[in-house]
Formats: structure tokens, C-alpha cells, sequence
């Protein structure tokens, strides 16, 4: 029997840090956590350090963090590390540890939690006397045990047990368990780096097919450069422009397995994800998340920017994502490995279940998730060989059966020397087992330094992108395969919306496999340096063909010499007031309803002009200061469009 050694469950986005030399004014320090701290808890204090230190260089013993060696130029750095609250001490390198002596090994790791696979799942009577015999000798007793089931209802685990170090030995020996392996924690990779209809009709609005003979394409102008390589074709020259089919996503279902989704944030006033059913959050939620009092509809990830809703943005979010139309389901778990399991559970459920679930969905739905279990592996034989593999590869096998795409990150480990994908859930791919694995690469189509490849790697896409945060209106370019494969994602999700597909109609259990293979074609994919990136399959004619989706933007000066005080508007836009759709007349008429100007037909100047900046038509008004959400309002209640809304920005 093999006891594994603590492996933590990593999100797949590259640290953004360079580790430059020392300076010569600054001085090396070990920074202590404090104790049992929480992985959220470390992944925060580490990005805390970062704002005070260039160089911060995690020390492990056996992949549990035990410190990191920091640079720090002046003695008020490390006033302000002491006085942090995640941080026990700071001393330095030939002093020992806080609270301990030179001759004693820090034993204040994060407390191991294990999972207890259970012998016979259907010996009713062995597996009560195994459930007596935990709840009497767990270590921790105010932290619930969760009890997971194999698809016949019968237990076949128990996860999240703590154990003094006897008792774990008797739990060895117990005759109802096969064997006890760690509940894995997770620890993140991440860089510092309005609509009156209800969003449930929304999705039915938006849940027809298109005809693959029908396709109908639109362009979001000064898209991120990510998504504009992601509809750039082979030998085009980028342009700003994504290209996408208008109908993107609609109807297809994205399940994302993070530790949640800010699924209420907004860009300017809109809602960032705007398909979603919020009654189906609790039915997504992992016991241990639930338990920990944590709202089912929030990003729980500690940090300012989150992380399940960078994730999600990029896979079909409405300014930043690929599948705009798709549904988001957000799953959410705690940081241990036991909820991946769950996780996985629930997702069944609701693709199986013909009273409670939605049978359904699974022609239509893809499974995402931008994590991976930080254990380096020697190879995907010795890791499926562990119980905590089996039961992965069981439900991994039992989704992809269901004709479900699954799509994982590959892994940022590549500048530690792990060239090859290693991890958890990502080695478990096999040509039985077709999950996708996602890599990094630049714009240049090179892989990123910190992108994990190999054999296991089935494409690429842009390593660096600009994805939502988790507060409003916050954004920014974050880089490594946690965001490369929600692009993935959501141009596999913009296929399941044509009717056929564009793999051909085939057996369920071959969908996912066809799905893979299509993918790595030259019609959706391209060798663009030294791998094969993603592409969308806007091809020339479709970006002839596309219609601006509606853009705009909004600018005033005042007239300080002028008594009272004016201001003066120039708003250009493209994609609405077209000729054939009521014109000028929407916008004029919203600026006279809310008092901004009076209905002279002399008040508003209207002309049909293009410009190099892509617009179609400019308008000019004057009217009184302090207008401008006013005006920003009209724009976005006229151009009824989901994100749009440019803020009017005063200029000199």
C-alpha cells in the first residue's frame, strides 16, 4: 500500500514573477506562515510579498510550503511582512524558524486531511462500522466528514479525515478500508497580473441552432488581442477584430469546476455572464464548499482578480469570451481534491439523472476546468494505478461516454523542468480516456515558457489574455494555460451550437474522440511557430461577411467661457441606428425623453460616415454638464446589446 506524499491541487495560470538577482543594497529573508494556514491563505500572503519584493521564491519540503526566500531592500519591508497577518516571522537564512530551535524541524505544516476508500461498497454492514469507527477517531471533530457514492448510491469514500498519528495507523488497519490516500490540497498558480428580460428566458431566447449552411458572423471591434488570434486565420494579417458566429454558444452549456464564479459581476453597467440560472447554483456546489458557509454564486478565491471568473469570462463571457451565448454552470468546490471528485459526481448526476437532472443537456455541453493536482508523476501508468486515479479516470470515462468534452490547462511547470504534462487529471489522457489538454502559447505561436507539453498535449491557444475579475468593472491580462483553455472551451462550445456539427454526426461514445481529432485539423487549427493553435473557423469570407457587433464611444468637451457652463457630445458607433433600422431616431428620441436635448430638429446634428477607427455614423449635441451617465444610459438602453455601453469620457 502506498502512501502518497501532500500534492497540492494547482490552478493553471503562470506566476507572472521574475526572479532577478539580488541587488546589492537589499538582504535575503525566510518568510514563515503562519500556522495551519489555509491554502487560500498562503496563495494571498504570497501575492502580498510580491507587491513588496521583486524576488519571492517558494521553499517546499515534499511540496508543503515551509517558506519563501524574499529580497528586502530596507528594515520598513520587513516591519510591514512581520505585521501581515498571514506571516509568523521573518528571519534571516541561518536563523531558525519562529518559535523553534536550530535543532528542531518545523512541524507546522497545513494539517493533512485524508480520504478513505472503502473495501465493499455494497457490504452495508462493514461500511457502517467504518463510518462508527471515523466519527469516533477523526482528529478534527468540527470539520464534517463528506461520504461520496459510486453510481449505485452505495459509499465508496470518505474524505476530509485528520488523524493523530496512532489513530492513522489504526485506520490502516480497519478491515472496511482498501486503502487511505491524502485528500490532496489545492494551492493556486495565478499572476498578478443593462437587459430588462430575466437571464433563464435569455437562454431559451437564444437556444436555437445554426444551420451550418446559414452561419451568420459579427465582429467585436478592439477586441482583446487574444480573441482576434483566436479568429485569425491562416496568413491573415491581425487585424483588431473578433470574428465570431453571432449565435455562438447558444444553447450549449459550459460546467466550471473552480472555487466559484462571480456570476454577478458587471463591465458598465452589464452583466459580464449573461446565460445563466442562478435556481442551479446550490445543485453545483461540493458538500465541503457548502459547509463552509460560502455562497454558491460567488468567487471565493481570495484575491482581488478571483480566479473561476477570469476562467469563465474567457470561455463565454459577453466582452471577454469566445462563446458569448453559452450557459455557464458554475461547480463549485473547497481547495482539496476529495471536491474534484465530488465535483465530477455532480456533473453526472445532472447529465444522467432523468428525474433530477438534465438528460438532455449532454449533446450539448462541455466540461472545463483550468486545475490540476500538483504531484509530478513519473508517467500515466504509475498514476492510474493509485485509487485516487481510478476513481478520477471512472467518472472522467463515464462524462466522455456521455459524448462530453472535457477540457483541462496543461500546467505551468515547464520552467521547474517538467516539460511534460504530470499531473492530476491531465495524465490521465489516453486514447480510452480523450480528454483535452490545453497548452500556452505567445502570439508568435511559440509555446510560453511555463506551458507543460508532451505527447499529452492535444493544442494550444493564446497563453496571456484579458479575462473579467471578479469585481466590477475590473480586467486585465493574465497569463497561463488556466486561460488558454477556456478558449478551448468555448470554440468547442461554438460548434456544438451548428446543426450538424462540423465533426459529423456520430456514435455518443465517439463524439468526444471526433471532437479531439477535428480540433488538431486545419479547420480549426493552425501551426502558427512551433505549435498548433486554436482557431475558431472564421475564414476569410466570414470576416468579409461580419457585421460590427454594436460598438462605440463617447466624448465631450465643456465651454468654460459659456454662461451656464455646457458640455458638448460626439458619440461615433457602428452596428446600430443603421439606415434600415430606424436610424438616428432611437438615440435622439432617448436624449429628449431624458431632458438632455429639446426636440428641435436642430439640437442633434446625425451624419452616415465610416472612419479608419471602423465606425459607420457620428453624432453631435450640446447640452448641460454633469450629463454624462445620462447620455452613457441612452447609448446603452438604445443599443440593447449585452456589455455595451462606452463610458463618455471628457477630452481637452
Amino acid at each position: 500500500m502506498r502512501l502518497f506524499t501532500p500534492i497540492f491541487l494547482s490552478i493553471g495560470l503562470a506566476l507572472s514573477i521574475s526572479f532577478p538577482d539580488s541587488p546589492a543594497s537589499s538582504m535575503q529573508y525566510n518568510v514563515y506562515p503562519t500556522d495551519d494556514a489555509a491554502p487560500d491563505v498562503l496563495l494571498e500572503t504570497e501575492s502580498f510579498l510580491q507587491t513588496v519584493s521583486t524576488s519571492v521564491v517558494p521553499t517546499r519540503d515534499h511540496n508543503l510550503l515551509v517558506s519563501w526566500r524574499v529580497d528586502l531592500a530596507n528594515d520598513e519591508d520587513v516591519a510591514d511582512i512581520r505585521s501581515h497577518t498571514g506571516v509568523k516571522g521573518v528571519e534571516r537564512p541561518n536563523a531558525p524558524p519562529p518559535g523553534h530551535s536550530s535543532e528542531t524541524k518545523r512541524d507546522d505544516a497545513p494539517v493533512k486531511k485524508w480520504i478513505a476508500f472503502v473495501k465493499d461498497p455494497k457490504n452495508l454492514e462493514e461500511v457502517n462500522s467504518t463510518r462508527t469507527w471515523l466519527a469516533e477517531n477523526i482528529k478534527d471533530q468540527k470539520t464534517k466528514v463528506v461520504e461520496l457514492k459510486d453510481r449505485d448510491k452505495n459509499v465508496e469514500m470518505f474524505t476530509r479525515l485528520t488523524f493523530d498519528d496512532d489513530k492513522l495507523e489504526e485506520a490502516k488497519k480497519q478491515p472496511g478500508i482498501k486503502v487511505l490516500e491524502q485528500d490532496f490540497p489545492m494551492e493556486a498558480h495565478r499572476a498578478v497580473a443593462e437587459t430588462a428580460k430575466s437571464w433563464f428566458s435569455t437562454v431559451r431566447e437564444n437556444s436555437k441552432f445554426a444551420k451550418r449552411g446559414d452561419l451568420s458572423w459579427m465582429k467585436q471591434m478592439e477586441a482583446p488581442k487574444d480573441l482576434t488570434i483566436d479568429s485569425q486565420y491562416d496568413k491573415q494579417k491581425l487585424t483588431n477584430n473578433f470574428v465570431f458566429e453571432q449565435r455562438a454558444g447558444g444553447g450549449v452549456f459550459i460546467y466550471v469546476i473552480d472555487r466559484g464564479v462571480e456570476v454577478h459581476v458587471k463591465t458598465k453597467g452589464s452583466e459580464e455572464f449573461h446565460y445563466v440560472d442562478p435556481a442551479e447554483f446550490p445543485n453545483f456546489q461540493s458538500s465541503a464548499s457548502r459547509d463552509a458557509s460560502e455562497d454558491a454564486d460567488r468567487d471565493s478565491d481570495l484575491r482581488d482578480t478571483g480566479h473561476g471568473t477570469p476562467v469563465a469570462s474567457k470561455a463565454l463571457g459577453i466582452t471577454h469570451g469566445i462563446a458569448k451565448k453559452a450557459t455557464l454552470i458554475p461547480v463549485k468546490v473547497l481547495p482539496e481534491s476529495g471536491c474534484l471528485i465530488e465535483a465530477l459526481d455532480l456533473i453526472l448526476q445532472d447529465l444522467e439523472d432523468e428525474d433530477d437532472g438534465h438528460p438532455e443537456r449532454a449533446a450539448k455541453s462541455v466540461v472545463l476546468m483550468s486545475m490540476g493536482i500538483d504531484e509530478s508523476w513519473p508517467d500515466p501508468d504509475t498514476a492510474k494505478q493509485s485509487e485516487t486515479g481510478t476513481k478520477l479516470t471512472t467518472r472522467l470515462k463515464s462524462i466522455t461516454d456521455l459524448g462530453v468534452p472535457i477540457v483541462f490547462s496543461s500546467g505551468n511547470k515547464a520552467k521547474e523542468g517538467r516539460l511534460k504534462i504530470d499531473t492530476f487529471p491531465q495524465i490521465l489522457e489516453d486514447p480510452n480516456l480523450p480528454i483535452i489538454n490545453v497548452g500556452g502559447a505567445d502570439d508568435n505561436g511559440n509555446a510560453n515558457d511555463f506551458s507543460q507539453g508532451g505527447d499529452q498535449l492535444t493544442i494550444s491557444a493564446p497563453g496571456t489574455a484579458k479575462v473579467h475579475y471578479k469585481t466590477d468593472d475590473q480586467d486585465g491580462d493574465a497569463p497561463g494555460t488556466s486561460i488558454a483553455a477556456p478558449a478551448v472551451a468555448g470554440i468547442i462550445a461554438t460548434y456544438l451550437n451548428y446543426d450538424p456539427p462540423p465533426w459529423g454526426q456520430v456514435d455518443v461514445k465517439q463524439r468526444v474522440a471526433k471532437i479531439k481529432e477535428f480540433i488538431k485539423d486545419p479547420k480549426s487549427s493552425w501551426k502558427r511557430g512551433d505549435v498548433n493553435m486554436i482557431w475558431n473557423g472564421a475564414d476569410s469570407k466570414a470576416h468579409d461577411s461580419a457585421k460590427p457587433v454594436p460598438w462605440g464611444k463617447c466624448t465631450f468637451y465643456q465651454s468654460p467661457n459659456v454662461a451656464p457652463t455646457s458640455a458638448h457630445y460626439t458619440i461615433v458607433g457602428a452596428g446600430w441606428l443603421s439606415e434600415n433600422n430606424g436610424g438616428e431616431e432611437p438615440l435622439r428620441k432617448s436624449l429628449v425623453d431624458k431632458q438632455l436635448v429639446s426636440d428641435d430638429p436642430d439640437a442633434v446634428q446625425f451624419e452616415y460616415k465610416s472612419g479608419d477607427d471602423g465606425r459607420e455614423w457620428d453624432m453631435r449635441f450640446q447640452t448641460t454638464t454633469d450629463t454624462e451617465t445620462k447620455v452613457q444610459d441612452s447609448i446603452r438602453e438604445v443599443a440593447n446589446y449585452p456589455g455595451f455601453g462606452p463610458k463618455c469620457e471628457i477630452t481637452v
